[in-house]
């Protein structure tokens, strides 16, 4: 009934009231545990199901010959909907055997919903802490400079993609995070235990003096941009980065894991490394995930200027000398991995793109005539902000004149933008709708992403989203570039945009074919499995000599 790479989700038949619902339970069972117990454990399902205020889900892992009376077949669609604080048990047999772990395939699902607990339970009722079986046979600390969860960001995502493979590919893994409060560090833990066997978490607290002179000299670099004239965007520099980022905090929680108990250490972004380099003799490999190229993202979004150029090359010669002394070298696209390999030995850089699974649905025929809902996704950072004040401003008027009564839904934090909302204010074809609850949701509800990339460097997440999840995505040379198909809706100008439009509702067919033809080749292209199952063989040879 269940598959190994996906559980199946059930429900109680009998519905209840969404008014009263104030919380979801999803019970997990291992399908022996099930045949084992079958008559308490269906007692046990019923009783749960009679609590009016909480709606009961039943995980099932592995395949069972016969269901409990009343459960039905359900989706983790349905269950996101109802946008409800979600607890997660699991069965424990009370004979020492842990746990039986959820497939990485079902825990990004999870990852669309509002978890707030996680635990172990008996037929009793009795409720224990939950720990995650180490049932792999290696062992690795992943480093990630927030929390992960609510997975909002295009670095969650990847964050997430690489922790599933590790996992899949028989990696224990130990989580080092941190996040900007106490309450989001504690907020984000009980996700990250469905994928990892401990979880470190550490204050971002940084040096108080550091962070004042660091941000003198960003202050001193913008009044001398504007004295040249030079519009530059305010972001802190790589060496910036390196020094706050790296605190005591993050220090102290390494030194309390001590990295000789694992046989690898991930990395996430060049600029956390000094903290893996402070001792001189390290036994676990050290493998950094770039995210993106730190100093060719800069470069784009800063432009020219000598005293401006000398400054991007303090921090590109200080990222280069850093990924040099790491072990191996994750890029994640072709493009960064063709920029890395000029600077940093060529077997040390392994191309390792994101999977996009999470977001797959089927996709949909285009409609055949106007109007059209367009769509805009990204969190407030300079490098959205300048796409979608090109969309706003160049693309979009373009689009109304052609198609009066089309709309544009901007999703996101992007929304809180002053400039965004300025061009906004009054104009009754721009929807800003701020957050979406999940990102398949966002796609449902729109024909076409408009999505140009302005700031190069990494992967552009809702331009492969958008792809996987069956609609339209109209992006730019720079966009193309990222994601590497040669066959994608490119617009440099307005009017390419209008002519793009005008093709797709000539032969909506025709568009259908691409949509498929495009998602196929981006499942299919995008996986971090071939560097990860690399990387597992690497450790497990010099693990046993």
């Amino acid at each position: 009934m269940t598959s190994a790479q996906e559980a199946q989700i059930y429900t109680v038949s009998k519905p209840k009231s969404e008014l009263l619902l104030k919380a979801i339970n999803i019970l997990v069972f291992a399908g022996d545990d099930l045949e084992n117990n079958f008559g308490e454990i269906s007692d046990f399902i019923s009783k749960k199901s009679q609590i009016q205020t909480s709606e009961v889900y039943v995980v099932l892992l592995g395949d069972v010959k016969e269901l409990p009376v009343d459960l039905v077949q359900s989706t983790f669609g349905d269950l996101a909907r109802l946008d409800l604080p979600v607890e997660i048990l699991f069965y424990d047999d009370g004979k020492g055997r842990p746990p039986k772990n959820l497939p990485p395939a079902t825990i990004y699902h999870l990852a669309e919903l509002r978890l707030v607990s996680i635990q172990s339970f008996d037929l009793e009722g009795n409720l224990k802490s939950y720990a995650r079986a180490a049932d792999g046979k290696l062992e690795i600390l992943f480093l990630f400079p927030g929390a992960m969860f609510p997975v909002n960001m295009g670095a969650h995502r990847r964050a997430l993609n690489m922790l599933a493979a590790l996992v899949e590919h028989g990696f224990n893994v130990t989580i080092a995070y941190t996040g900007a409060s106490a309450r989001i560090r504690q907020e984000a833990a009980p996700f990250l235990r469905l994928l990892a066997k401990q979880i470190e978490p550490f204050s971002n607290k940084q040096n108080p003096l550091l962070k004042v002179v660091v941000e003198a000299k960003k202050a001193l670099r913008m009044f001398v941009n504007r004295l040249r004239g030079i519009r530059s965007i305010s972001a802190e520099s790589f060496i910036d980065r390196a020094r706050l980022r790296n605190n005591k905090h993050l220090r102290k929680a390494l030194a309390q894991l001590d990295a000789n108990n694992f046989d690898a250490i991930f990395v996430n972004y060049a600029w956390m490394l000094p903290s893996v380099e402070r001792k001189t003799i390290y036994r676990p490999l050290i493998i950094c995930d770039t995210h993106d190229v730190q100093y060719f993202r800069t470069l784009s979004m800063k432009g020219d200027g000598k005293a401006l150029t000398a400054s991007i090359r303090r921090s590109k010669n200080r990222e280069i000398s850093l990924l040099r002394r790491a072990d191996y070298v994750l890029a994640i696209s072709e493009r960064d991995g063709d920029l890395l390999r000029r600077d940093i030995p060529v077997e040390k850089v392994l191309v390792a793109p994101s999977s996009y699974r999470y977001c797959f649905m089927e996709v949909r025929k285009p409609r055949a005539s106007s109007p059209m809902v367009f769509g805009f996704l990204g969190r407030d950072m300079p490098a959205n902000v300048v796409a979608l004040e090109l969309v706003l401003n160049e693309w979009w008027p373009a689009i109304s004149r052609y198609s009066p009564a089309s709309k544009i839904v901007v999703a996101g934090s992007v929304c809180s933008a002053p400039g965004i909302r300025k061009i906004a204010f009054l104009n009754d074809s721009i929807e800003l709708v701020g957050s979406v609850r999940t990102v398949t949701g966002f796609f449902e509800g729109i024909d076409v992403l408009l999505s140009p990339v302005l700031v190069a460097g990494g992967m552009n997440f809702k331009n492969a989203e958008a792809i996987v999840a069956g609609v339209t995505l109209i992006t730019n040379r720079l966009g193309a570039e990222a994601i590497g198909d040669g066959d994608l809706h490119i617009a440099n100008s307005a009017q390419d945009v209008i002519e793009l439009l005008k093709n797709i509702e000539l032969d909506p067919e025709a568009e259908l074919q691409h949509r498929a033809r495009s998602q196929d080749v981006l499942m299919r292209k995008f996986t971090p499995n071939p560097a990860v199952e690399m990387l597992a063989a690497l450790i497990s040879q010099r693990k046993s000599t």
